[in-house]
């Protein structure tokens, strides 16, 4: 059952100068357009509650401070949507015995890191002052006219240093399917492979499930990878993948097929989905967080492989080929978005989603990633470290919902690009790959910390 005001009130004590108010001013300065009352609100609103949960609505920083304009602009989002009232409701009753709790982990994990830096800073010591007495030794013995054979400290002599590493992992390497082939009919579904795609370490499990058939959802924030981790997989194993993204404004002969005119002639062609399950493809199902629900209903039948009637074909039945695929991908996980940052994503009907046996989280790739794939871009070390470190602190903010853009691998590489084009101007190449599409307030914001970044350099 929605909130109202009054519920709001009963928690969130709001006063302005002392004089206690009703939160139901929000809602009034808003639709009048009132934005100095509006701004006055705000900041009432978060001196009025001490929690962190509740500070990310109302004065979120995630390492950028926002302006007050981007601030009000969330809270007209949030009321266009439907949602201001629960939000700023389920944010209030986050308690501070719950804040006290996370602070409590945090500190325990901080002490725990710091138990092991300690132990492994011991551990160097130990094995530092181990090589010096052994070398001293050695030098002793050496004056004494002794000749002294190199032992290593497993005690047999001959064995290089090098064979006792263990052998570097390459996740590319493990991505192996027995059950799919390529067929060369249909080369021109592959997707191109790229040598810079930095896969996640559980690739080869996930490569392994999808062979044998699983319906798989990744989900994750925009930019994060997820069609790129389908694509891969399937551009190095040489097989067939067919798109096909979601909106809400879909259409089922979008997706199954539809009678056309060719050469006079009236023809039946398939759709994506239909073409997939016919002649086995992969079929990635992209945003498919943002369908209609009566949409979801006609992809039921593929799910569980179960012959496809197309009604508008004369009831024609497609059985689904051996080889048939789904990968479903999604910035929630078909249960809607409570935080408002995606704005479109459905709640999705549970029997659909009981329907993917295996679930993947897609995170956004460390900031070492980053930088490694912007320094192969040919820019120096001191700039992909700063772009990396930029990406991150994005990142960091989109998921918190302070900022409404990500920064994808994609724009890592467009800013690196443009930057070398441009005569090595990253500021200016930041400005026309991300900035110039993004909110001025947003810009303003992401400016700030890149100088801040600079300046720290």
């Amino acid at each position: 059952m929605s909130k109202t005001w009054e519920d709001v009130d009963a928690i969130v004590q709001l006063t302005k100068d002392g004089v206690p108010m009703s939160l139901k001013a929000i809602e009034v300065a808003i639709i009048d357009n009132d934005y100095r009352k509006l701004k006055q609100l705000i900041f009432a609103l978060r001196d009025s509650c001490s929690t962190d949960s509740y500070n990310v609505l109302v004065h979120p920083y995630a390492n950028i401070k926002l302006t007050t304009d981007t601030l009000i602009i969330r809270f007209e989002n949030l009321f266009n949507e439907g949602k201001l009232i629960d939000t700023i409701y389920n944010k209030a009753i986050s308690t501070n015995e719950e804040d006290l709790e996370i602070q409590k982990k945090k500190k325990d994990k901080r002490v725990a890191k710091d138990k092991e830096k300690i132990a492994i800073v011991a551990g160097i010591r130990k094995k530092a002052a181990k090589i010096r007495k052994e070398k001293e030794e050695k030098r002793e013995l050496e004056d004494a006219g002794i000749t002294v054979t190199e032992v290593p400290s497993s005690g047999r002599v001959g064995i290089p240093k090098s064979a006792k590493k263990e052998p570097t992992v390459i996740v590319r390497d493990s991505i192996k399917f027995e059950v799919l082939g390529s067929d060369s009919a249909y080369d021109n579904f592959v997707p191109d492979e790229d040598l810079m795609y930095e896969f996640p370490e559980w690739t080869g499990e996930f490569t392994s499930l999808l062979d044998r058939g699983m319906n798989i959802w990744l989900y994750g924030g925009t930019g994060a990878g997820k069609s790129s981790l389908a694509e891969q997989v399937c551009a190095i194993g040489k097989i067939p993948l067919i798109y096909q993204s979601f909106h809400e404004d879909i259409k089922p002969d979008s997706l199954f097929g539809n009678f056309r005119l060719e050469d006079g002639n009236t023809v039946w062609q398939d759709g994506p989905v239909t073409k997939a399950y016919r002649e086995g493809l992969v079929l990635l199902l992209d945003e498919i967080d943002g369908t209609p629900p009566e949409i979801l209903f006609c992809l039921y039948a593929i799910l569980d492989r179960k012959p496809l009637v197309l009604v508008d074909n004369g009831c024609e039945v497609v059985k689904p080929h051996k080889n048939f695929r789904i990968i479903a991908t999604g910035n929630t996980l078909g249960r809607g978005d409570s935080e408002g940052s995606y704005c479109g994503t459905n709640v999705l009907n549970r029997a659909f989603l009981n329907r993917f046996r295996i679930w993947y989280e897609v995170t956004y790739p460390e900031e070492s990633i980053y930088k490694k794939i912007i320094m192969k871009e040919g820019v120096t070390e001191s700039v992909a470290k700063i772009v990396a470190r930029l990406a991150r602190e994005i990142n960091t903010a989109a998921m918190n919902g302070t900022l409404t853009e990500t920064f994808s691998l994609r724009d890592a590489r467009d800013i690196a690009k443009v930057a070398d084009i441009i005569g090595g101007n990253v500021q200016r190449a930041l400005q026309l790959s991300l900035l110039n599409r993004l909110p001025i307030a947003e810009q303003a914001a992401i400016n700030d910390v890149y100088k801040r970044l600079v300046d720290a350099k």
